[in-house]
């Protein structure tokens, strides 16, 4: 197969069940519902204040995922909305993908048709990412690690080939490093998918700029340890959880990253090619 001359890349954030909160009227509302886990107990997990704002610890809110006559409508949804997307993209990133069976199976099946997933979940955690390389593109090489010791965000990375996939490739978490990476032909494209830390308070801006700078440290690093890659484009897609104008934005372009919006989009705001 001939190498693209473009590509389409879409990036959306699910919104994980285990997350969303709801009111405990709402989750209660199915019959045989109980909050909180079996018989009504108390979560494990209360809710928690990151390091830079923190409070008191507060009764857990009910979480969406906790009722599946509530996830379950607003996953059929999600999937009506992806497969609305006409021609599919090239290259499907994904934030907050829940690992819950239910609920990552069904989304497998809506989407392995048409797609060749990766996915990476996040440590002690019960969502991730996942990205979709649309056949007949392949995967050449895949990996995941942790963007920062003792932190719970990660990073993806899908190395895009032309011609027909491979056998799936492992790939896991390797506390820092790169874990389950696999090597073939020189790659389309490589895509990196992340999701960084919500900035709630002033030290949550700063590990975001930590997380950013050593995702493209490890990102620079493996498109230059085999040959053929340092000639691949690279992208760094997801949910940054920050404006254009940020810290987290600025290394990116100093580090000779284009803003694809700023690129693409017109001053009318109408979406070009690029």
């Amino acid at each position: 197969m001939a190498p693209p001359t473009h590509l389409t890349v879409a990036t959306f954030n699910l919104l994980a069940p285990c997350y969303k909160r709801m009111s405990p009227a709402v989750v209660t509302a199915a019959p045989g519902t109980a909050v909180g886990g079996p018989g009504g107990s108390a979560h494990p997990y209360p809710d928690r204040p990151t390091a830079s704002t923190p409070w008191a610890s507060r009764p857990r809110r009910p979480r969406e995922g906790d009722a599946p006559h509530l996830w379950r409508p607003r996953l059929a949804a999600l999937i009506d909305e992806l497969a609305s997307l006409q021609p599919p993209p090239d290259i499907l990133c994904l934030q907050e993908w829940w690992f819950a069976s239910a609920y990552a199976d069904a989304l497998t099946a809506a989407l392995e048709g048409t797609y060749v997933l990766t996915t990476a979940r996040r440590p002690g955690k019960d969502d991730g990412l996942a990205i979709g390389v649309r056949r007949p593109l392949g995967v050449a090489a895949a990996a995941s690690w942790r963007l920062v010791d003792g932190d719970d965000r990660v990073a993806l990375l899908v190395a895009v080939e032309a011609g027909p996939p491979p056998p799936p490739l492992p790939v896991g978490i390797d506390g820092g490093g790169v874990g389950g990476s696999a090597t073939a032909a020189a790659p389309v494209v490589v895509v990196v998918n992340t999701h960084l830390t919500f900035p709630h308070g002033v030290g949550d801006g700063v590990m975001r700029l930590q997380q950013v700078s050593a995702l493209t440290e490890v990102v620079d690093g493996w498109v230059d340890e085999a040959p053929g890659r340092e000639g691949a484009p690279v992208l760094i897609v997801g949910d940054f959880n920050g404006e254009a104008s940020d810290a987290v934005a600025a290394h990116l372009v100093a580090r000779d990253y284009v803003n694809s919006w700023e690129a693409g989009v017109t001053a009318g705001g109408r979406v070009v090619a690029w």
